[in-house]
């Protein structure tokens, strides 16, 4: 959990996060509130394969999706064999575009990706 936290602070510019939970699904309290320094939650080895996967799963986007469609890209982990996997889907609903947050072309062709 801690490691994805990280991804995400990182990538956003984030310094800290700040973490609460609600007592007994109560949503009007939170409790145990924690503050973790974005620099303390991986450590480099693990901020290197991030980085890695992150590239690979650009690459995938990259020469998987056409112009126009809207994508759904998912992530599946599997608790028994701990390891996960990455779908893509195209999405034909009008329904499900617009409740549905996507990765656009635009934003791809603002990424440098090396082979």
């Amino acid at each position: 959990m801690e490691h994805d936290w990280w991804s995400q602070a990182f990538l956003s510019g984030t310094n800290t996060i700040i973490h609460g939970r609600h007592p007994n699904n109560d949503t009007s309290q939170i409790s145990h509130i924690v503050e973790y320094q974005t620099s303390q939650l991986s450590n480099d080895q693990s901020k290197i394969e991030s980085f890695q996967q992150l590239h690979r799963i650009l690459q995938f986007l990259r020469s998987n999706i056409v112009e126009g469609p809207t994508y759904l890209l998912r992530r599946h982990h599997d608790e028994i064999t701990t390891k996960s996997d990455v779908y893509l889907y195209e999405v034909v609903n009008e329904a499900d575009i617009k409740k549905l947050t996507f990765v656009t072309r635009d934003i791809l062709n603002q990424l440098i990706v090396s082979n």
